[in-house]
């Protein structure tokens, strides 16, 4: 019932965090892979098409390292912290999204450790072991969601905040519209420092989130 309310039409979740977009994306995931093992197919089909909105809008964010940039709130947590994984580092959430949904394009690289865990339940999904030769992922925005992205051949990848803070309140996004991270050649320039901390030092966190 919340999806509409929490998942906008390109993908993107409602918070306009891109660590809480992760976190959508890994409990649809979960609840994806229940609903096929215990046969549920009503909610199958429903999750179904929510991973495959979340996991595009997660694949056009990350840099073709499979890192997402971090923009709004980050607390650092994972789902399913089995392997040690840098929170920012979707190869994994990314890997089980394009087998679960069959879009190969999703993957970055080889599938990691996590997704032959996770999909270790489900016989009738088989994990593609070769780097996948999908075509590369364009500059692209999402439009509802306000991140537009682009991208060069070199692994460059720039993603602007341009769009509305999150809902209610302002959700887990920053007051930092029309901010950008720059990745070049694959290395980090320009990021976003995140908001520091959440309560402990509101000034801190007003200026690293402004």
């Amino acid at each position: 019932d919340e999806i509409p309310r929490q998942i906008a039409a390109d993908g993107g979740h409602c918070e306009r965090s891109t660590h809480y977009h992760r976190y959508t994306l890994d409990f649809y995931l979960l609840a994806l892979i229940v609903a096929r093992i215990t046969g549920d197919a009503d909610a199958a089909s429903r999750f179904d098409e929510v991973v495959g909105r979340l996991g595009t809008a997660a694949r056009l964010l990350c840099d073709d390292r499979g890192r997402m940039p971090h923009i709004g709130d980050d607390d650092g947590g994972a789902l399913w912290p089995i392997a040690g994984r840098a929170p920012d580092d979707l190869r994994d959430s990314l890997a089980i999204a394009a087998a679960l949904v069959d879009r190969p394009d999703l993957q970055v690289g080889r599938p990691p450790e996590e997704a032959y865990w996770l999909l270790a339940g489900l016989h009738s999904v088989h994990l593609d072991s070769r780097v996948s030769t999908a075509a590369p992922v364009r500059s692209t925005s999402l439009p509802d969601t306000g991140y537009y992205i682009s991208r060069s051949a070199a692994g460059d990848h720039l993603v602007i905040d341009g769009g509305p803070h999150g809902y209610q309140n302002g959700g887990h996004a920053h007051a930092d519209a029309l901010s950008l991270t720059l990745t070049v050649r694959g290395l980090p320039l320009l990021i976003d420092p995140g908001t520091g901390c959440y309560t402990a030092d509101a000034a801190l966190r007003d200026r690293m989130r402004s």
